[in-house]
């Protein structure tokens, strides 16, 4: 929820299911807030797309244009820096972003990646979404998904998948479910890279649910349905490597703190070879 929100306060909004109404309300006073410097920023960037309001704050809690472009940007290099990292082959990767909402992060994505000749695709399930990506954006491929896998591509079809805050919406069922979607699509050795709400969120949580996550469990927020940026998930660290994660190698886990260009917890682990 909206940081200007505070907990106990988004809590009781939740469980009377008011989190939209109060959405409305945010949203208003964000798009006023920022009118004057997006008109700005679109004189002086007329070629850069933007998203309609209504996608951009449902998708990242701001209608700010140089949000939009500066932290997807960072948000790119971050994924870029962990794929020619991680990722030997030269030429012609397949990627993924798994969850692209309106292509805050692809759109930045291919001029970081080494490898020449990469294939880049998004994916989501907002249909508004994914007609904006298409129709904006006509140089990448987006294609819909479901809420629930599987996704139309074959067997280890990608180098990379990436999802930023997307487990962090999903139910551990829908987790579950979707990882072992990763597993399938991704070529033997390849990488998945995503992002969770860990320690540093622990101000979220309060009662019951603080005492399960310092326990190492799985957090959900519901009320809403799995998916939407009202259901939320918080992950131990220690749950996502012995549980959520077995199968596969950590490579990298980087906390969400100030060296960290994402704003969450950023995992990049390898699938294992059967």
């Amino acid at each position: 929820m909206n940081e200007f929100i505070r907990q106990p306060v988004a809590s009781l909004l939740r469980t009377l299911r008011l989190l939209d109404a109060a959405d409305r309300v945010l949203l208003a006073r964000d798009q006023q807030r920022n009118a004057k410097l997006n008109r700005q920023f679109k004189i002086d960037n007329p070629e850069f797309a933007l998203p309609p309001d209504l996608l951009a704050f449902e998708a990242y809690n701001t209608t700010s244009a140089e949000h939009y472009q500066k932290i997807g940007f960072d948000v790119a290099s971050a994924i870029g820096d962990s794929i020619n990292s991680y990722v030997n082959q030269q030429n012609g990767l397949h990627i993924m972003e798994w969850g692209c909402g309106p292509a805050r992060v692809i759109r930045h994505l291919k001029p970081l990646i080494r490898s020449s000749d990469s294939i880049i695709i998004g994916t989501d399930y907002n249909r508004d979404t994914i007609d904006w990506c298409q129709s904006a954006i006509p140089d990448l491929k987006f294609i819909l998904n479901e809420a629930m896998p599987p996704i139309s591509y074959a067997d280890s079809s990608f180098d990379a998948i990436y999802a930023v805050s997307v487990f962090t919406h999903l139910s551990e069922d829908a987790q579950n479910a979707w990882i072992q979607e990763i597993r399938r699509l991704l070529k033997p050795g390849g990488i998945f890279i995503f992002t969770t709400h860990g320690k540093s969120r622990l101000h979220k949580l309060i009662g019951p649910q603080r005492a399960a996550f310092e326990a190492g469990q799985l957090v959900t927020k519901g009320h809403y349905r799995v998916g939407k940026k009202h259901y939320l998930a918080y992950h131990p660290t220690d749950y996502v490597r012995n549980q959520m994660m077995k199968g596969f190698d950590v490579l990298e886990f980087q906390a969400d703190d100030a060296r960290n260009k994402i704003g969450q917890d950023k995992w990049v682990v390898r699938v294992l070879n059967s």
